[in-house]
């Protein structure tokens, strides 16, 4: 199955998952996402590498990485997952789509104690600027555990990526043959 993109309604989303593993099918978005797995174990699949987050792992989902989550079995998993518009961390870390990790996994001494304070504490229900601030504790001290890498930008002539791509910079402008011209 072919990936798709998704577009992200709100800049910040928190998920908790409670005794089950999460499924949803390839996609790509241009959101970070962070899952930090806090029993069981969570399966995912990042760039076409397979991954196993166990209770006390993570992993950071830089934007436009093909990843999809996936079920091994029955054991359950309990784990947090964010979304967060990379927009929003702008001027204090990196720029997210000019690099990309390594490796996105997190393996348990990756993650100081500070960060799993805070992803147990972020909560769905609180204010926006909360969350926020729980973002910035949280990336402020898992990225300096990833080593990043220039991102790796090849042109594609094909049409449907371009046209993928404007729509991702533009879906709230109208479009116009003359735009998609340009």
């Amino acid at each position: 199955m072919l990936p798709f993109y998704e577009v992200q309604a709100k800049d910040l989303r928190v998920f908790h998952l409670v005794a089950r593993q999460l499924t949803f099918p390839a996609h790509l978005h241009r959101n970070i996402e962070i899952l930090y797995v806090f029993s069981g174990v969570q399966y995912l699949e990042i760039e076409g590498k397979a991954y196993a987050v166990h209770a006390g792992e993570g992993a950071i989902i830089f934007p436009d990485m093909v990843h999809r989550y996936y079920k091994q079995g029955e054991q359950p998993a309990d784990a947090v997952l964010i979304l967060c518009n990379p927009q929003l961390l702008g001027g204090v870390f990196p720029d997210f789509e000019k690099f990309q990790p390594l490796t996105p996994y997190l393996p348990n001494e990756k993650i100081p104690e500070e960060a799993v304070y805070a992803l147990k504490h972020i909560k769905k229900k609180d204010a926006f600027a909360v969350k926020l601030g729980w973002i910035y504790v949280i990336m402020s001290h898992l990225l300096p555990h990833m080593e990043l890498r220039q991102r790796k930008r090849i042109p594609v002539p094909d049409m449907s990526k371009k046209m993928i791509e404007y729509v991702a910079d533009h879906f709230t402008e109208p479009i116009t043959l003359d735009s998609l011209r340009g």
